[in-house]
């Protein structure tokens, strides 16, 4: 202690003398003793490297007077401009021998030599944690608990050096945190376990990266000022410490991964359902390989595993491209789609076991006349493919948004989240994904519609049955009424795993406004043909029912009852237009029913 309040009052004497040798710069005196001021010099910086070195020695204990002696010679450091000498000799005296130590692979490789029971102190002087954030399945990692005793380290040992520093003297140029603490470990990192930098294996440089960035967080967690990490962040050190890790190259390796695995299932074309899964049962779950291969690639982008928030840019980019590329595959899968059933369709339709017959018209059945086996084989496959399509379309959209506002919205950076063009981007990348949809919903509902109005050809015959002698007048509906929306009841129950209430609501409106459109025409076909025939507009008033009667009496019949097969399957006739305009037609005819209880009261 008295040494020190020595080598202090000579460092006072030094500065004095020093003032007045540069006032008489160039003097022949001055210059005459310049030998002797630079022995001075010398031997002052010898005596305080002397007196530090054993300062430092009984540091660990903590006591006020090893912290007054400590603080007499960082003063005196300071006073004669020389910290960064006083930084090198705690670096050589204090730091490098624990770093020796602590930062080797003979550690790393074998992590019993590292205390078990590493406690650290929750906060550091600076009222900063000192605590390492990262995933639990890193926290007991070697090169984890290696970072952890260096931070005990510092916050034990150097403690007291940062302390002094920072309060007692305070607006000096003692760095002692980078200069003597971080540069010894740095250097120990880059020569002996420079390993860590490899890229051989993405997953184990992820994990290092991340435990290092977390020791990187500690550090600056430690910085008592916004110069002072300033100062860290710009250090030589620090820079090349943060190029080592070539985060380039390392999401080039995670691109081609990610990619190489969704090209590969896109490169199949496969429209078949994955039940790899045990999910399929809900009807919010993807059904289709790709789908799921592009949800897992997006979900992996943002994974603990793989991201890196250095990386957030990219891999935001990445995120966008897997959009992309799922819609290309969309849109060549369903062209190739259509072709296909279309081909299919006209071969069958030009082979002559599928011409009509000319006598079909004329066919009268418990069961409307069906289409071909191969046909309809056809239709369904195209048609059960749009379904499935239209529902991971719908389902991949929602599952994306879900991502972004868990994962992904959560791990951007505040200059990038802030930016309008992050939403704009997301918004439009999935309203490209869904602008199949409209087209999609069309071809379903041309298809269904297709089918339900199958039966409407046999509205034909009606007029050739009441044109019969001795025929009974109707009082229920043609036969083939209750199987005109059979077709679309049956779609219902067969997909009901694909199809969201929104979906079976459209399409209902749809087909069933279609098929009641097509209904609406036949029907004032048929009354047409009644009229030109019979040249009667009107319904007779008589107690017997003409042939004319009864065929309008039927036409009513089964406009009611294609009502109730309408409501059966959950569509408002009162909001259907094509319905309201289809019972118009026949609403004349309720007279008919009047005059036929007349004919059974007589």
């Amino acid at each position: 202690g008295n040494n020190a309040k020595q080598i202090e009052r000579v460092a006072i004497e030094y500065n004095q003398m020093q003032y007045l040798v540069n006032k008489g710069k160039g003097l022949p005196f001055v210059e005459n003793i310049d030998w002797r001021i630079t022995r001075i010099k010398n031997t002052l910086r010898t005596n305080l490297s002397s007196a530090l070195r054993s300062a430092l020695q009984t540091i660990k204990d903590q006591s006020n007077a090893s912290k007054e002696t400590l603080t007499q010679i960082l003063r005196t450091y300071a006073l004669i401009d020389q910290t960064m000498s006083a930084e090198e000799v705690i670096r050589e005296e204090l730091v490098a021998p624990f770093i020796q130590e602590t930062v080797k692979q003979s550690v790393l490789e074998n992590p019993q030599q590292i205390a078990p029971s590493i406690v650290i102190a929750s906060r550091s002087s600076a009222g900063k944690s000192m605590k390492p954030r990262m995933m639990a399945s890193y926290s007991k990692d070697s090169l984890a608990l290696m970072y952890t005793k260096i931070l005990q380290f510092i916050n034990n040992d150097c403690n007291i050096l940062l302390e002094i520093t920072r309060k007692v003297l305070r607006g000096t140029s003692f760095e002692i945190l980078v200069n003597s603490i971080w540069t010894e470990v740095v250097d120990a990192v880059n020569k002996r376990i420079s390993f860590i930098f490899n890229l051989g294996n993405p997953n184990m440089f992820h994990k290092n990266y991340s435990i290092s960035m977390n020791f990187v967080s500690s550090i600056e967690n430690i910085c008592y000022s916004k110069k002072s990490l300033l100062y860290l962040r710009n250090h030589s050190t620090y820079m090349e410490f943060m190029k080592r890790w070539q985060l380039s190259v390392y999401f080039q390796l995670r691109f081609k991964e990610i990619s190489n695995q969704i090209e590969g299932t896109l490169a199949l074309n496969v429209l078949s359902i994955d039940n790899s899964n045990n999910d399929t049962q809900y009807p919010t779950s993807l059904k289709l390989p790709a789908s799921k291969s592009t949800i897992l690639a997006i979900e992996r982008c943002w994974s603990e595993e793989v991201f890196i928030y250095g990386l957030s840019h990219r891999f935001w980019k990445l995120t966008l491209q897997l959009i992309e590329r799922y819609k290309k595959w969309l849109t060549s899968t369903l062209t190739e789609l259509v072709e296909t059933n279309n081909h299919v369709h006209d071969k069958l339709m030009n082979s002559p076991a599928l011409r009509p017959s000319s006598g079909s018209g004329n066919r009268r059945s418990g069961s409307p006349v069906q289409s071909s086996p191969n046909n309809d084989a056809s239709d369904e496959q195209v048609l059960r493919n749009l379904v499935i399509v239209s529902h991971d379309v719908e389902n991949i959209t929602t599952k994306i948004k879900e991502i972004y506002r868990e994962h992904i919205i959560i791990k951007l950076p505040e200059s990038m989240i802030n930016q309008p063009i992050i939403e704009e981007s997301i918004s439009n990348s999935l309203s490209s994904l869904q602008s199949d949809l409209p087209d999609l919903s069309q071809k379903i509902s041309t298809i269904l519609t297709k089918r339900c109005t199958e039966a409407l050809r046999h509205v034909r015959s009606i007029i050739t049955q009441y044109r019969q002698p001795n025929t009974k007048p109707p009082t229920e509906s043609s036969y083939f009424v209750p199987h005109i929306m059979k077709p679309l009841a049956a779609f219902y129950d067969s997909n009901k795993l694909y199809l969201s209430d929104k979906r079976r609501k459209e399409w209902s409106s749809i087909v069933g406004d279609a098929v009641a459109i097509k209904k609406g025409q036949t029907t004032r076909g048929g009354l047409v043909s009644l009229f030109s025939d019979s040249g009667d507009n009107g319904v007779e008033d008589s107690t017997v029912m003409s042939d004319e009667d009864k065929i309008r009496l039927q036409y009513l019949l089964d406009v009611k009852k294609f009502g109730k097969e309408l409501t059966n399957i959950g569509i408002d006739i009162k909001e259907l237009k094509g319905y309201i305009d289809l019972y118009k037609v026949v609403e004349p005819y309720v007279i008919c029913i009047k005059l036929l209880n007349c004919i059974f009261n007589l």
